[in-house]
């Protein structure tokens, strides 16, 4: 845990007027190897978010023979290092540097040792800097502290995973990050092409840290601004907006970076009540959060209304992320937890209760809000491992064809069609009767698992029909071949079957050439 300080103390980070210091601070990390895939191999994890500190899991008497042991030790496992160690690895001005930049201080507890006063990590080719989450010991005896209330948390959480893992980040145009903390999202907006990327914080906490990871990486097109939510962007809009919003459930809010109100949702139906105002048409919206199902109003339904007289005007993805019924997450911290905690939980659960919650989404919300004469879409699923941005825009662009099915059908109709290489098929069976095999094949369910999770019922006899489609012919030719065999009844329409058919394109089941890539 970090140590307590108050709100407004004076910032460990500087910012010098010029970029020297950042300059040299880059050549410093790029030529000793600071990089991701260094990392998780000096501390045998797969990837960062796997990365756990050494006094938790990777103690013992680990020598400091090298550079990255010393900034890995320093930036990372947040633990002292003897100022000759980082002397004789690093060079006899690299403390100087670290320390003009705020980075480093001496060590309380070791008149010859240093301690670092922040985290600093290479991730999705950047290098970024957020505050520790162990304090620096003041003496032996001294408590591990509360984190602050305006902490600038780690982009290293499994729920910042999850936002970076669709992020639109490849988009030109003006890009805004709401929420901002480290400035992950602008700063990776910045690289991946947008003309001018914004990260808006309400703290100047992390304000100052999102400047600081700009000009440590280098990003002349990303800036950083302190206010909230919308306030700072009056009359502005953008080609891309993201936000990662505080969305845990509070009714005594403590921490600004997690507190997201009493049902976790008031920050982000602030940001989305506010949206038509700031995202260009074409524009894209991406956030992760929490939304809940209310009484019959699913999560998806409730996104949509969020957007009040502008809700036709956007399409929707919503991807879920992971599902959690109410009365069973509260039943169990009710049952296991201490007296004070089983009392917050049975008051949330009753608070939820009145609001008529039955299920919370942890959940990323995708909207485009597409400027024509037609109502928005909305495509739900659940997302896997292999969902990424390009699955996204994939998604937008088939659900947009699909609104007109009429069209769409004859686009499938007329494309080389093939079964997805990752389809998994499951039958369910029945006892045979007289005359058949034991057991005989009923009902077969096909799931994939890119570019989403779709899971879809199918007889074993469509199951079989799917499997002969390789890509080589298109819909039409197939259904001409499978009449002449007898296996399609010959009166069967061809565009209603390629109207049926069209959907499991939308599901992944099949791949279109018509929409692949």
């Amino acid at each position: 845990m970090l140590e307590t300080k108050p709100p407004h103390d004076t910032f460990s980070l500087q910012l010098p007027p010029d970029d020297a210091h950042f300059i040299a601070l880059r050549d410093l990390l790029t030529t000793h190897g600071y990089t991701e895939a260094a990392v998780c191999a000096h501390a045998g994890c797969e990837t960062l978010y796997d990365f756990t500190l050494r006094q938790h899991a990777r103690s013992g008497a680990v020598p400091i023979d090298r550079p990255l042991d010393v900034l890995v030790r320093l930036f990372m496992d947040s633990e002292a290092v003897e100022n000759q160690h980082i002397d004789r690895f690093l060079g006899s001005e690299a403390r100087t540097l670290f320390s003009s930049l705020g980075l480093l201080q001496a060590d309380p507890l070791n008149a010859n040792a240093s301690v670092a006063t922040v985290l600093l990590y290479p991730t999705v080719a950047l290098w970024i800097v957020s505050d520790r989450t162990i304090a620096i010991r003041s003496s032996t005896s001294a408590p591990a502290g509360k984190l602050r209330e305006d902490a600038v948390y780690p982009a290293l959480t499994a729920s910042v995973r999850v936002f970076l893992s669709t992020l639109p980040f490849t988009l030109s145009g003006d890009y805004l990050e709401l929420c901002s903390g480290t400035g992950i999202a602008a700063l990776m907006g910045a690289a991946g092409g947008a003309s001018q990327a914004l990260a808006v914080d309400i703290t100047e906490r992390s304000t100052r840290f999102a400047q600081f990871n700009a000009r440590l990486n280098g990003l002349q097109n990303m800036t950083a601004v302190c206010g909230d939510l919308w306030e700072p962007v009056r009359g502005r809009t953008f080609n891309t907006i993201v936000a990662h919003p505080p969305y845990v459930p509070s009714a005594q809010p403590e921490y600004i970076y997690r507190d997201g109100g009493e049902d976790g949702e008031q920050i982000t139906r602030a940001i989305i009540a506010g949206l038509h105002e700031h995202l260009a048409i074409g524009g894209v919206f991406h956030c992760t959060c929490i939304v809940s199902s209310r009484a019959g109003e699913p999560a998806p339904q409730r996104v949509r209304a969020m957007l009040g007289e502008h809700a036709n005007a956007y399409d929707l993805i919503f991807l879920r992320n992971g599902s959690t019924r109410i009365t069973e997450h509260f039943s169990k911290q009710i049952m296991s937890a201490d007296a004070a905690t089983s009392a917050l939980a049975t008051a949330q659960l009753k608070r939820f209760g009145e609001l008529a919650i039955e299920s919370v989404d942890f959940c990323t919300i995708v909207l485009r809000r597409h400027g024509k004469e037609r109502r928005g879409f909305t495509f739900s699923s659940e997302r896997s491992a292999h969902t990424d941005w390009p699955a996204v825009a994939w998604a937008l662009r088939v659900g947009e064809a699909a609104t007109d099915t009429k069209q769409f059908a004859a686009a499938v109709f007329n494309s080389r069609v093939r079964l997805s290489p990752g389809a998994r098929l499951d039958l369910s069976y029945r006892v045979g009767g007289a005359g058949e095999e034991p057991w005989v094949a009923e009902r077969g369910r096909i799931q994939v698992d890119a570019p989403f999770v779709s899971v879809v019922d199918v007889g074993t006899g469509d199951a079989m029909m799917l499997s002969r489609f390789d890509g080589t012919h298109t819909l039409q030719e197939h259904i001409v071949a499978l009449k002449s065999e007898g296996l399609l009844p010959a009166d069967v329409n061809d565009h209603d079957f390629a109207h049926s058919f069209a959907p499991l394109v939308l599901d992944g089941i099949v791949i279109s050439d018509a929409f692949s890539g």
